[in-house]
């Protein structure tokens, strides 16, 4: 750095985590295990769910599992990249009130995004 240069600081925050494991069952596809902690997350926790799997195709074949399985006042969103932008911001906003929310991502948002009301996250261990 030169001098003039001026020296940003960034605070970050820390939040307690309570972290639960959940062996994979053998006879399980990666939509069952991840529908487990869905419906484990959502029962421990009064916000909305991110979950984290490895790519596009995963990420749809969990959404349509848990369309079949959550209650209407759920909304399932996907995040990744090719989705058309409004789709992309609808997953980052928060959940309308009396809705909870349960975003499916790809790792990628691991880093990048802040989603609001999110109060627990499910990785589904598969990269």
């Amino acid at each position: 750095m030169g001098d003039g240069t001026p020296i940003l600081q960034s605070e970050g925050r820390a939040f307690p985590v309570d972290v639960r494991y959940s062996e994979p069952r053998p006879d399980e596809f990666l939509e069952d295990t991840v529908a487990r902690g869905v419906r484990n997350a959502l029962a421990d926790t009064a916000g909305d769910v991110l979950v984290f799997v490895p790519g596009q195709a995963e990420i749809r074949r969990c959404e349509d599992r848990l369309l079949q399985e959550l209650p209407s006042d759920t909304l399932v969103t996907p995040l990744f990249g090719d989705l058309p932008l409004e789709k992309q911001e609808a997953a980052i906003k928060a959940a309308p009130s009396g809705k909870r929310k349960v975003v499916l991502a790809t790792a990628i948002a691991e880093s990048s995004l802040t989603i609001q009301g999110i109060t627990a996250v499910v990785d589904s261990g598969d990269r």
